[in-house]
């Protein structure tokens, strides 16, 4: 066997492929994008690759960052970010909110929140007495709001976007 041809098969084929679909939901796109990655695998003599995404945290604040508009995006879906995390590990991720308020399911739904109807349609008379509490925090250059909901006793994500500075709603 040639000799080079025999030093790319050695490296070649302890390497695996890994897939992932990814899904641009703040451009509600139809379908994920797949993207495909080469990554060594132990046989390689590399560190086989970690199954745990790590979480980004800021060095200066130890905070996580918050969901925001990537590339072209003026709107993000951040809803797998927060959707059924307790409140306290919300703000230990994101620290305080620079603003907070409180609406009815069924009320005050305007574009930017009409997707709570999605969890609490107007059909169901147990979504006139559900208390919706909204924070959103200030980032550069845009907004991050984040939805809880009361469920079980404890008050958890429900949804959550991110939007750039002028975006209206």
């Amino acid at each position: 066997m040639d000799m080079k041809l025999s030093s790319f098969l050695s490296f070649a084929l302890p390497l695996s492929i890994v897939v992932c679909a990814c899904h641009d939901k703040g451009k509600r796109s139809p379908a994920p994008q797949p993207q495909v990655a080469i990554a060594p695998t132990a046989a390689s003599g590399l560190p086989a690759p970690s199954t745990k995404p790590a979480s980004p945290v800021d060095p200066v604040t130890a905070k996580t960052p918050l969901c925001r508009p990537k590339g072209d995006e003026s709107v993000r879906d951040c809803d797998s970010e927060v959707r059924g995390i307790s409140e306290s590990e919300l703000h230990a991720r994101y620290g305080k909110p620079d603003n907070k308020s409180e609406f009815m399911a069924t009320n005050g739904a305007g574009e930017m929140r009409v997707e709570i109807l999605n969890d609490y349609p107007p059909s169901d008379p147990a979504s006139e007495t559900t208390k919706i509490v909204e924070h959103t925090w200030n980032g550069d250059g845009f907004t991050f709001v984040l939805f809880l909901h009361k469920k079980d006793g404890r008050w958890e994500g429900l949804q959550a976007l991110s939007y750039l500075d002028g975006v209206e709603f």
